[in-house]
């Protein structure tokens, strides 16, 4: 065991703690600093002999409020996580849920422009001092991070040993996580980087395979913190970035911006783009495809390269029409509620109303629940009244008496998670009992096979259309972007005349779910569609009015919208049966506009960023029901099996061993 450089009274735990996280992979140096951190807290803090209490961490989160969010997170997950390891060690440590962590808001990430980068490089190319190595090894930093989309540590630990010129390759060593791999350069990049290191060897920088290629006037490589001071300069400089202590455009956005221009290219190249995607994550170091959705960023450049693609599977023709109650408040449990409804989630967390809605519904059923079981008015329920154990006893009430599925049973859990979670942060008497709760694990369930339309039962919809009646050019329209958006049935029926642009590029402003807002690209026959019914009510194309009425001129509804499906598909099914087959719903429009995304050949991630969806790990369900694909791939695969002898086993073919078995 090496010498512990810990000094608090849990320094021997500290010390192995890390010394076991060293052992497993991860970079030791940034996690001996942030406990360090914690020993020294703990120092002045926790006395021999006592355990890390509930209170013990709060204070330690509390003394890291001056710090920015994802520094906070980094530092309180490794506290969380030492808790966890020396729980087991000593019980009376508390356990710290995850849900007390921060949420990481990462930045936008800024895309630069290929005119973006000229200023950039030639502004790289004119700092000081004139006459030293340092202009062109800024010059080459920064083009090497756009066109290889390397992380800026691991390009300044690059060794000469590392570069090859010949065969235009470098190797990455001893990366994230441990991993190493093969970067190739192209032409122009492998070009650049020999002139680089002419012209490095001509200022009498050492030439042993061991020397950093990017080394520092003081025979050292060039530290990140230092390169990326530089660049925000020179960002400062062309008018790219504001001044000291203003959000924009980083060098880490150098990465996210090859991680596009990849993507986009293989799109303008016609390429199976899910096929692609592993070989990008493999070349920018990820560890699997979530990884790299973060760098996927949804570009009003992919956005139209992706619905290029979707018009050309799937586009339907236009036919042109031819003529012719408040809770009550008291000392128990009535101020946090009202708190948590009116303060948490409606003023600070900013939720939408069908959120607020959903968990109203949830604290009726719970408190109705918790009044019948622990026999007293509503009015006299305390905090301490709703136990874990209470909680438990709800949600079976939810499976066995009334009879809900698994999906709703979480969704009241989640809701009563997000209250007792707010309770521990604005009232610490009671972070036991919600720690308790906030325990209790959502329940597992299977998934059911997400139904959706083919082609030709889309288009046999729209022919049964009469676009003669405003009804049917309304209906007509509403299907038609129901179906080229994918959007949600309460984003279609919230949409107003003004959320669409009128004029090229053709778009559409979706307020979705999460109070997230995201911008889908429409077909011109959407367009034009959408223009009809808006000419039979006399509207103006700017006008804030709902796009879409029902027959008593009010905004339709999620269950109108519902039965007009309902009545437009009855109207096919004479002429396509299997239309009667099964239940066609709003989202059964979502679930296929999904699904022919895929088969157009738009990857993942931008199917992601066109529904809406929070995570990919979402929008990977559709690739579950694709036949068409599975029966492709089990084709392809049937060829590297071996073809099966059409003899007859070897016991058939022999008269001895036959006669021989006729004789037993």
């Amino acid at each position: 065991m090496a010498t512990c450089i810990f000094r608090s009274s849990v320094a021997a735990s500290l010390q192995t703690f890390w010394e076991m996280r060293c052992a497993l992979g991860r970079k030791g140096e940034s996690d001996r600093k942030i406990l360090s951190y914690l020993d020294r807290f703990l120092m002045s803090e926790l006395k021999p002999g006592k355990p890390i209490t509930a209170d013990l961490a709060e204070r330690w989160f509390k003394s890291m409020e001056h710090l920015n969010a994802g520094t906070r997170l980094n530092r309180m997950s490794i506290m969380r996580q030492f808790c966890a390891y020396l729980s087991n060690f000593d019980p009376r440590t508390c356990v710290i849920h995850q849900s007390f962590l921060p949420r990481r808001n990462r930045p936008a990430p800024h895309i630069y422009s290929p005119q973006e980068m000229n200023l950039i490089l030639d502004a790289a190319g004119k700092i000081g001092p004139e006459g030293s190595l340092r202009p062109m090894l800024i010059y080459t930093i920064i083009g090497l991070l756009y066109s290889t989309g390397l992380r800026i540590g691991e390009a300044l630990n690059l060794l000469l040993a590392d570069v090859d010129i010949e065969g235009e390759l470098l190797t990455i060593r001893d990366t994230k996580f441990k991993k190493s791999r093969y970067v190739p350069l192209s032409p122009s990049t492998a070009r650049q980087l020999a002139y680089f290191l002419h012209q490095r060897e001509v200022a009498g920088s050492p030439t042993v395979s061991t020397a950093p290629v990017f080394i520092s006037p003081s025979g050292r490589a060039y530290r990140p913190g230092r390169i990326c001071t530089i660049f925000l300069e020179i960002l400062r400089d062309v008018g790219l970035r504001g001044p000291k202590g203003a959000r924009g455009p980083r060098i880490h956005d150098l990465r996210h911006s090859f991680a596009v221009n990849r993507l986009a290219q293989w799109y303008r190249q016609g390429e199976n783009i899910n096929a692609k995607l592993p070989l990008l994550a493999t070349y920018l170091g990820h560890s699997s495809l979530v990884g790299t959705e973060t760098y996927l960023h949804a570009t009003a450049e992919l956005l139209e390269l992706s619905n290029i693609r979707f018009k050309n599977h799937f586009a339907v023709p236009y036919l042109k029409r031819s003529k012719g109650g408040t809770m009550a408040q008291n000392n128990g449990i009535g101020l946090p509620i009202r708190r948590f409804f009116e303060d948490h989630l409606v003023a600070q967390r900013g939720m939408s109303s069908n959120t607020v809605l959903s968990y109203r519904d949830t604290f009726k059923l719970f408190l109705q629940f918790a009044v019948e079981r622990c026999r007293k008015p509503c009015v006299d329920l305390a905090i301490d009244d709703l136990s874990d154990r209470l909680v438990r006893q709800f949600l079976e009430h939810l499976d066995r008496g009334r009879k809900n599925g698994t999906g709703t049973r979480n969704v009241r859990l989640a809701a009563i998670h997000a209250f007792f979670k707010y309770l521990a942060a604005t009232d610490p008497r009671y972070i036991a009992q919600c720690q308790a709760i906030l325990a209790i694990p959502f329940k597992r369930h299977a998934r059911h096979v997400l139904g959706y339309l083919e082609k030709e039962e889309v288009q046999h919809i729209f022919r049964h259309i009469d676009l003669r009646a405003s009804q049917g050019r309304r209906d007509n329209a509403l299907l038609r972007l129901l179906y080229n958006s994918g959007a949600r049935a309460q984003e279609i029926v919230d949409l107003n005349v003004n959320h669409l642009r009128f004029s090229r590029p053709y778009c559409v402003l979706i307020h979705g779910k999460g109070q997230r807002e995201r911008t889908c690209p429409l077909w011109d026959e959407t367009i034009q569609a959408i223009k009809a019914t808006i000419e039979d009510r006399h509207l103006r194309l700017s006008d804030s009015v709902p796009l879409f009425i029902n027959a008593r001129g009010e905004r339709l509804t999620r269950y109108g919208l519902r039965y007009l499906i309902a009545q437009r598909v009855a109207a096919a099914t004479g002429t396509c049966p299997s239309l009667s087959t099964r239940k066609i719903t709003p989202h059964t429009f979502r679930h296929t506009t999904a699904m022919h995304l895929l088969q157009s050949g738009v990857d993942l991630n931008m199917i992601r960023s066109w529904l809406g969806h929070s995570s990919i790990e979402t929008t990977n369900l559709y690739v579950e029901i694709d036949l068409d694909m599975k029966q492709k791939t089990l084709q392809a695969s049937e060829k590297l099996l071996p073809k099966i002898s059409k003899r007859g086993p070897s016991w058939r073919r022999d008269p001895s061993i036959l006669e021989w078995l006729r004789s037993l």
